[in-house]
C-alpha cells in the first residue's frame, strides 16, 4: 500500500492501535507527533480487511494509538 503523502510532523503508526478503548491490530493511522503515551491527532486512518488483504479507509474518531517511544527521553 501507498500512504498518503503525510503533512510536517506526523508519521505512520500500526499494530498499536485502539478503537473506542479496543485493541484493534488491523488499524494502520497517520498521527501528528506529539509528546504524548498515546495519540489521539489522528489524520487519516485505515483498516485492514484480512481476508480480502485490502485496506480501507475509516473514521478517525475514536481512535488512538501507542506512542512507542513513550518514556524513553
Amino acid at each position: 500500500m501507498i500512504h498518503p503523502p503525510m503533512p510536517p510532523n506526523h508519521q505512520l503508526v500500526y499494530g498499536v492501535c485502539r478503537l473506542n478503548g479496543k485493541k484493534d491490530d488491523t488499524i494502520l493511522a497517520v498521527v501528528r507527533n506529539q509528546k504524548v503515551e498515546w495519540y489521539k491527532d489522528i489524520y487519516i486512518a485505515y483498516r485492514v480487511d484480512l481476508s480480502s488483504g485490502r485496506f480501507e479507509k475509516i473514521q478517525t474518531k475514536g481512535i488512538e494509538c501507542l506512542n512507542d517511544y513513550w518514556g524513553a527521553e
